[in-house]
């Protein structure tokens, strides 16, 4: 079993994984794939991906936040429902368990 610095490293690994992935596209303008279906979805996954791992993150340091306010803001954002990111939070949360060990 990892201990919970061990899974911190992990979470800060894909963190700065993903930060380098928006710099990589950052400039590249939003015209160039509004209109493509499946790179919205994709970006709009991202996104939900994103907000999962800093709620994880807040949760591993102590660090409270409102779940529900970070659902709120990703419908806002990618005109899902609360329904449609919850359980998008809860397919990301069934892939970590079968990803990781007990």
């Amino acid at each position: 079993m990892r201990s919970p610095r061990a899974w911190r490293e992990r979470i800060r690994d894909i963190l700065d994984a993903v930060a380098a992935i928006k710099a990589f596209t950052q400039g590249i303008a939003f015209d160039a794939f509004r209109y493509d279906a499946n790179t919205m979805r994709a970006v709009e996954l991202d996104f939900i991906i994103v907000d999962y791992f800093r709620m994880l993150k807040s949760e591993l340091n102590g660090i409270e936040y409102n779940k529900s306010a970070h659902r709120r803001s990703l419908v806002e954002l990618t005109g899902r429902t609360e329904g449609s990111v919850e359980r998008k939070h809860q397919n990301i949360s069934a892939v970590l368990r079968e990803l990781l060990p007990n």
